[in-house]
């Protein structure tokens, strides 16, 4: 049997399906589907131990994780389902593995079912100390889950992780001789399970809407007050009254003379229902209706159960302001490579402008916000202050892995550290996502990698604008502005 293996970073490697026969659940659903999941957790030293999910703090043997990873379910599975609850099982028994349908991959990536006894003597040998695991529905129209594990990283490493500098291990799992050498320790630990998807059929399922929303206005004045008409709805396609909660919003603000009441609909039933908002100095108004599901709580269509308009503020346009800057920089640490041999750290350059960076290059990224746009003809500026930054990078497949890198699905995205006065901020990341610009065969896809390929990055933040409003004598209004910053980062061999 083939002993220790690791890989960078926090991974998570999600592994088949199976499509057995509904049993009862009562209102959570039947069960619709099962998947045989092996989570892991990384450790890798260099002179030092790294930070592998990024919270701050050097992971080593020993400490106790929180890690959370995320799965969603198959799109045969969305058409003909409502996705109502799911659940992690663990430990991963033979009749549980079996029962799930087992896995249809090997640990690099190919294709191939992995009978019990390879699982059981590979994922179930390396195991994390698990402590509790919980799944989470996070978004049923999308069929995401979240599996939550608390785990200690057994100590000591080399008798109860694997081994990732071992060439065997490197091999079983796929890992290219050329990545990770100038890392002279590296571990991983598993936490394998089964997680169970709940659900009930789409076919005659219930479907509350939003028909329209009308503000009432083309713009609107700071203190004036309008009237806007949203339409709620039950399609005709179900034969029972429906009881849903409805919302209305104006800038995130509750309009209570229709949100949150529940009310009940006849299939085919449309309502009418009419609110005051007024208008607030400095800002557009953003109106948001919704409907929410409560008796049943599911519904067949969550696209069509919101609305949302956004009237714009009359009088002066506040001046336009520079989108700020962002800058990206691609650097690995120096350290010992497998073989015990010094290897300097590097800084990737940039071609035509654009930052260049391979998988598991740590990306520091450097955010100043714009500066002021001075004063208007009808105002004077008071402050202009960062008060939000959150910068977004592509998320990593779940099935990633160095035999099949798989393209990278989702973002990821990280709230960026402000101090109190400071426009600017700054923070690290892994490139973990992408391999292309290697010079790799993919067996699964019968063709090469794909050449270096360009990733956007992008910052999304807030602006607080303070200022006297010349109008009115002793008047100071304050807003946040939202704006995005996008950079590119480009994978390169």
């Amino acid at each position: 049997m083939i002993k220790n293996i690791k890989t960078p970073l926090l991974l998570l490697l999600a592994l088949f399906l199976l499509l057995p026969s509904p049993q009862a659940h009562g209102a959570e659903g039947d069960l619709i589907h099962q998947e045989v999941i092996a989570s892991y957790f990384d450790v890798w030293k260099g002179n030092n131990w790294q930070d592998t999910d990024n919270d701050g703090i050097a992971d080593k043997p020993g400490q106790r994780k929180q890690p959370k990873f995320t799965y969603t379910a198959p799109d045969e599975i969305l058409e003909k389902y409502i996705i109502t609850d799911v659940k992690i099982k663990e430990p991963v028994t033979e009749s549980l593995y079996e029962k799930a349908g087992g896995r249809k991959s090997q640990p690099d990536g190919s294709e191939g079912e992995m009978v019990w006894d390879e699982f059981s003597e590979w994922y179930n040998f390396y195991l994390a100390d698990i402590h509790k695991a919980n799944a989470n529905l996070v978004n049923a129209e999308e069929g995401k889950a979240e599996v939550a594990w608390d785990i200690t990283l057994k100590a000591p490493a080399y008798e109860h992780a694997v081994d990732l500098t071992e060439k065997a291990n490197r091999d079983y799992l796929g890992l290219p001789t050329s990545l990770f050498t100038d890392l002279n320790e590296g571990y991983r630990w598993y936490m394998p399970g089964v997680i169970e998807w709940y659900g009930i059929p789409k076919e005659g399922g219930p479907d509350l809407y939003v028909g329209s929303i009308d503000p009432g206005t083309d713009t609107v004045k700071p203190g004036e007050t309008y009237t806007v008409e949203v339409v709620y709805g039950l399609m005709d396609t179900y034969d029972e009254p429906v009881k849903g909660r409805l919302e209305l919003t104006h800038n995130g603000n509750p309009l209570s003379c229709v949100d949150g009441r529940i009310e009940t609909f006849d299939p085919g039933e449309e309502r009418t229902y009419t609110c005051n908002f007024t208008g607030v100095a400095g800002q557009n108004s953003e109106l948001v209706a919704r409907i929410v599901p409560i008796d049943p709580p599911e519904d067949i269509d969550m696209s069509n159960n919101e609305k949302k308009v956004i009237v714009p503020m009359e009088g002066e346009a506040p001046k336009q302001v520079g989108k700020g800057t962002l800058d990206l920089r691609a650097y690995t640490e120096g350290g010992k490579d497998v073989w015990g041999k010094t290897v300097p750290g590097e800084t990737r350059p940039k071609e035509n402008g654009v930052q260049t960076a391979k998988l598991m290059d740590i990306i520091e990224a450097k955010f100043t916000a714009p500066s002021d746009p001075g004063g208007g003809e009808c105002y004077s500026l008071v402050t202009w202050e960062l008060q939000e930054a959150t910068i977004s990078y592509p998320e990593r497949h779940p099935d990633f892995t160095f035999g099949w890198p798989k393209d990278p699905v989702g973002k990821v995205s990280l709230d960026m550290p402000i101090e109190k006065g400071s426009n600017s901020t700054e923070i690290e990341f892994i490139e973990n996502w992408s391999m292309n610009g290697a010079f790799l065969y993919l067996a699964m896809e019968d063709r090469m990698l794909d050449g270096p390929t360009y990733y956007d990055i992008t910052v999304n933040y807030e602006i607080l604008w303070e200022y006297w409003d010349g109008h009115v004598s002793g008047r100071k209004y304050k807003y946040g502005r939202e704006f995005t910053k996008n950079a590119t980062i480009a994978a390169v061999a």
